[in-house]
């Protein structure tokens, strides 16, 4: 896999004009061909044009004194050349969530064994709230789309997909707003004109303050199209809020939750409960925890899951050692923003 790119940056206070190629290499030496008749070792080098140009406006806002706001138009151009790439395996790649960054980029897998095709402009608009005191910014949105010019043809299977042959992609916006020193909220959506049906949308509220002191509520969902199994049809959207809190009881006691829970099925897919003590010499921490152990071979709904429980305790004698560390995997991947205090 070989990946190389040129690119000339010229920036201005009012814009930016960015221009730049790229080269990417894909080549496999495979014991055997993916498909009878195929190549055991294929290869492809495709070339890539982009053009990222915007400019940045401001005015001070004559309906809010003391803000001045922003206007930043975004346009992005890409030329990928289309190769044959039905003879490469799929290892470690999959398809990138689309969201309003996703819009700006020549990328349409994760991964490396795809290079995407396309021939598109996107163009982006964002906006925003500038305090002219602190010159901290409180409110900001985006919104944009992709129009495409050609139809896809590079895919993760063998058929051509509705979204390839698309004119343009969904709408996708996003608000970040700062509710004083630690509060924060978000909220993103991606909406299809064609059907005119959200596809995605989430929103999140997060309170950050000192001493790992943490409150965040969310809630998303995810439009599916309905799973089909023996002819029996399965309601496939995500729709889940989550909570999840960390608060020091004193300088020694710490108390940390969360609760994931599942909408579309009516079921928990994680909850916690735990109490950390601490002092100069050690770190003790015990967690209650029940969770659904998603199988990703698994076809059918969650409820057609098992529920698993567990008791988790760490213990670290702070410089020396210590055990338990799958617990501080646990707390950090379910608390966002929770850091693990220093040994």
């Amino acid at each position: 896999r070989l990946d190389y790119a040129v690119s000339w940056d010229n920036s201005w206070e009012w814009g930016y004009f960015r221009p730049t190629f790229k080269v990417k290499n894909r080549t496999y030496d495979l014991d055997d061909p993916i498909s009878k008749g195929g190549d055991d070792s294929p290869s492809i080098t495709v070339p890539i044009g982009i053009i990222d140009t915007g400019i940045y406006l401001d005015r001070a806002t004559t309906w809010l004194e003391g803000y001045t706001q922003t206007f930043e138009p975004r346009l992005y151009i890409v030329y990928a050349a289309d190769e044959d790439q039905s003879d490469f395996p799929i290892f470690d790649t999959g398809s990138i969530t689309f969201d309003y960054d996703k819009i700006f980029t020549d990328k349409q897998f994760s991964g490396g064994d795809r290079i995407s095709d396309t021939k598109q402009v996107s163009i982006g608009l964002t906006t925003s709230l500038i305090d002219e005191e602190t010159g901290i910014e409180r409110i900001r949105g985006s919104i944009g789309q992709i129009h495409y010019l050609d139809d896809r043809s590079v895919s993760l299977g063998s058929s051509v997909t509705k979204a390839m042959k698309r004119d343009d992609s969904p709408y996708a916006a996003e608000l970040q707003m700062r509710l004083g020193n630690n509060w924060r909220a978000f909220a993103e959506a991606q909406y299809d004109s064609d059907d005119s049906e959200l596809d995605r949308a989430s929103t999140s509220l997060k309170y950050h303050g000192k001493d790992n002191r943490i409150l965040n509520l969310s809630y998303r969902f995810n439009n599916k199209d309905p799973l089909i199994r023996s002819g029996k049809e399965y309601d496939d959207d995500i729709e889940q809020s989550d909570f999840s809190a960390a608060f020091p009881v004193s300088r020694s006691w710490d108390l940390v939750a969360r609760h994931n829970y599942d909408i579309t099925n009516t079921r928990t897919l994680e909850t916690f409960i735990g109490v950390q003590y601490e002092n100069c010499c050690v770190r003790i921490s015990l967690l209650g925890r029940k969770f659904i152990d998603r199988d990703d071979l698994e076809t059918l709904p969650m409820d057609e899951l098992e529920e698993d429980k567990g008791i988790f305790l760490s213990f670290q004698i702070k410089g020396i050692a210590g055990f338990g560390s799958k617990m501080d995997s646990i707390v950090q991947d379910g608390i966002s923003g929770y850091e693990i205090p220093n040994n």
